[in-house]
């Protein structure tokens, strides 16, 4: 690859900044723009909607929003007549797609911050007028743990996440590979919910891969979620588009404004400085999957393959994007190695 390759040298436009990250974009972005990325309906989404009926207008409103992927709801809020959305976004190309959406899109009421949002959440020092968590949950080792610290500074609430559903796990088969049937009964501030183990298998090696940081995540269910809601002082909750069909996994949308007192971090059995850790886990520890490891070091092969041809053919762009996914899933394999020598198995 040359020098001049890394230059965008013709006209500025929406499509030459959105191509940056060719391949990655999951939102669809608004048609004035007309530049193609994504798929999915993110700027013009029925969630904002709904929750600004359930909930009442954001006009005026300082929003703190976690996860918010590529930047829609934060323009669908701003649109809406929110004067301000603080967005903390935790996958740097995420965040990096956020800027150019906010470029492209005008939407200076935004601040988008890289960092952890349980993270930032521990160490604000400013409540807000609305809390938005949309498809983060579920993404989480205690998501418990996030919605009491986020619930401490605000007294609404808007809520999207899938919920571990039994029934609706052991009706798909492909979604139950997902579920091993290990349980963590956690216990907020004298209230005890199970938390489910979900594997994400093989998604992390894709650069489209917009999950967590972990190879699996801890799902509340319905009832659990509820219930920490209301120990954290909001017993008036509105649940709406309630998809049980969901093609991955059951799911709602929550808006709930505030009823009781706060409940803090700390009464909750979560302190400053507390995260959870696999040693300190309650409930059937999960160990992993044989399958899981096979297939990664078929990947892993495969992948190698691949790359010995390219670079054979000298294809250094598609080498760079081969190279970095080889990366991915060897770390990958490398944490489960390391999980089953700490298990002793």
């Amino acid at each position: 690859m040359g020098i001049q390759d890394a230059y965008v040298l013709g006209p500025p436009t929406p499509q030459g900044a959105v191509d940056l990250f060719r391949g990655e974009w999951a939102s669809r972005l608004p048609d004035e723009l007309g530049a193609e990325a994504g798929e999915a309906g993110l700027f013009d989404d029925v969630r904002v909607e709904w929750a600004i009926d359930a909930f009442g207008p954001v006009t005026g409103a300082d929003i703190l929003e976690l996860g918010p992927l590529e930047g829609g709801h934060t323009f669908g809020l701003l649109r809406a007549g929110a004067a301000s959305v603080t967005a903390v976004e935790a996958a740097p190309r995420a965040w990096l797609r956020c800027l150019v959406a906010k470029e492209l899109l005008g939407m200076d009421g935004a601040s988008f911050l890289l960092g952890g949002a349980d993270a930032y959440l521990e160490q604000a020092e400013r409540r807000f007028d609305v809390g938005w968590c949309s498809g983060l949950l579920y993404h989480l080792d205690d998501p418990a743990r996030l919605l009491v610290r986020l619930a401490s500074l605000t007294d609404r609430l808007f809520i999207w996440t899938h919920v571990y559903d039994p029934e609706v796990v052991a009706a798909d088969a492909d979604l139950a590979t997902q579920f091993d049937g290990s349980v963590r009964t956690i216990d907020v501030g004298g209230t005890k919910v199970d938390l489910h183990r979900h594997d994400y298998q093989h998604a992390t090696a894709s650069d489209a891969f917009c999950g967590g940081d972990r190879p699996d995540s801890w799902w509340l269910t319905r009832e659990g979620l509820l219930a920490v809601l209301q120990r954290c002082g909001f017993a008036d909750a509105s649940i709406g588009l309630d998809h049980r069909d969901h093609p991955n996994g059951a799911a709602l949308a929550i808006a709930a404004t505030r009823t009781g007192p706060v409940l803090p971090p700390a009464a909750a059995g979560y302190p400053p400085g507390q995260q959870a850790s696999p040693s300190s886990r309650r409930g059937v520890a999960a160990l992993p999957s044989p399958t899981a490891m096979a297939g990664l070091q078929v990947e892993v092969a495969q992948l190698q393959d691949r790359l010995a041809a390219i670079e054979a053919t000298r294809t250094w762009r598609l080498h760079s994007f081969i190279t970095r996914n080889l990366a991915r899933v060897r770390r990958r394999l490398a944490r489960l190695r390391d999980r089953t020598s700490a298990s002793g198995t």
